[in-house]
C-alpha cells in the first residue's frame, strides 16, 4: 500500500468506485453502498468521505452526513464507522483520522459522532478505530447491547436452551404453521406497520415504496419471511443478509391470538434458511424505545434462544 496522501468528499461521480471498494472491503456491508445510502434522499445531508493512497487506490471510506456542526457516521443506520481495505492497519487508520481532523476544521465541523460496527459483522475483525479514537481524546457517548448468537450447521443456535427448544416443539404440535418467503413486501407491510404502531407507537424505518425499491436493488440481501395458518398470515419477519451475519430486522404478528412461540419459530426458520451463508445471527436490541432501559423479558427470551450481549459503542470526538 502506498502512502495515504489525500481525503476527498464523496461526489456522485464516485459511485462506481465507492461501491466496488465497499464490496471488497474487510468490513463492507451492503447498506454502505450508494443505492442504499441514497434512499434517504433529502432527509439526510450526505457528507461521505473517501481516502486514497498515492497510487489513487481507495483504502478507506467514511459513510457520513452533516448535522449542522456535527459529522455523523451514519444517521439512519444503527452503526457505521470507517470502511477499510483488507490490508489497512493501525498506521493507516491513524493517518486517516489525522486527515479527517483537518477536514473537519476546514468544513466547520466541531465534533464527530461515530458508532463503529460490532466486530462480528466484519469479515476481518478489528477494533483499531475505537482504540485510536480514544487515544485522541474521544469520549464514550453511549454503550448499548445487541444480542448475537452463533448458528450451527443444522441451523440451530449453538447455545439454544434445550428446555426452551422443547417448548417450541410443543408449540409446533399445537399450532402447525407454514413458513415461507414472499417477494412482495406489500404482503406483510400493512401488518408490520399496524404492529409497530400498536406496540411501540412508531412506523417502520422504511416506507413500503422504499423497501420495495431496496429489495429490487439488493435482492440477495433483503428478505420477507411469513408464517401462515391455512393461508392466513399470522406473522412475519424482515431480515437483512450480510456477508457473514443474518440480521433479524423487524418482527410482527398479524393476529390478536398469537400462536405459541411464534417469534421464536420465525427466528429459527430464518436461521435455518440462511445457515449455509450466515453462521452468526443478530437478533437485535432489547431496549424499550420509550424508557431506553433493557427489557428483562425480551432479553430473557433472546438468552434462552442462545444469544449473548455484544456491545455497540458510540464515540464523540470534539475537534
Amino acid at each position: 500500500m502506498g502512502e495515504i496522501l489525500k481525503l476527498s468528499k464523496y461526489q456522485p461521480c464516485d459511485e462506481p468506485q465507492w461501491d466496488a471498494f465497499v464490496k471488497n472491503a474487510r468490513n463492507g456491508l451492503f447498506w454502505f453502498q450508494r443505492r442504499y445510502l441514497g434512499h434517504y434522499g433529502d432527509r439526510i445531508q450526505d457528507h461521505s468521505i473517501l481516502f486514497a493512497s498515492d497510487n489513487g487506490k481507495v483504502v478507506g471510506a467514511l459513510p457520513a452526513n452533516r448535522e449542522e456542526v456535527t459529522l455523523r457516521s451514519y444517521g439512519g443506520l444503527p452503526f457505521g464507522g470507517l470502511v477499510l481495505a483488507r490490508d489497512v492497519g493501525v498506521n493507516e487508520i491513524s493517518k486517516m483520522l489525522d486527515l479527517l481532523s483537518k477536514h473537519m476544521r476546514e468544513e466547520g465541523f466541531s465534533r464527530l459522532i461515530l458508532t463503529p460496527m460490532p466486530s462480528l459483522y466484519q469479515e476481518i475483525e478489528g477494533d483499531e478505530l475505537e482504540a485510536l479514537l480514544q487515544e485522541r481524546g474521544a469520549l464514550l457517548r453511549e454503550s448499548r447491547l445487541t444480542s448475537m448468537l452463533r448458528v450451527n450447521a443444522d441451523g440451530l443456535p449453538g447455545l439454544l436452551s434445550s428446555r426452551y427448544l422443547k417448548k417450541i416443539r410443543q408449540g409446533r404440535r399445537r399450532y402447525p404453521l407454514e413458513f415461507g418467503i414472499t417477494e412482495d413486501a406489500g404482503e406483510i407491510w400493512p401488518s408490520l406497520e399496524h404492529f409497530l404502531q400498536e406496540r411501540f407507537g412508531r412506523d417502520p424505518v422504511h416506507s413500503l415504496e422504499e423497501i420495495r425499491e431496496l429489495k429490487r436493488a439488493f435482492p440477495e440481501n433483503i428478505y420477507f419471511l411469513t408464517a401462515k395458518e391455512e393461508a392466513r398470515l399470522v406473522g412475519g419477519l424482515l431480515v437483512f443478509v450480510f456477508k457473514n451475519v443474518l440480521r433479524l430486522q423487524a418482527y410482527f404478528r398479524a393476529t390478536e391470538n398469537q400462536p405459541d412461540y411464534l417469534s421464536a419459530r420465525l427466528d429459527l426458520f430464518a436461521m435455518k434458511t440462511f445457515a449455509d451463508s450466515c453462521r452468526i445471527c443478530d437478533v437485535g436490541t432489547s431496549y424499550d424505545p420509550c424508557s431506553g432501559k433493557l427489557q428483562d423479558g425480551v432479553n430473557w427470551y433472546k438468552e434462552h434462544l442462545g444469544a449473548r450481549g455484544i456491545l455497540v459503542r458510540s464515540w464523540e470526538w470534539v475537534r
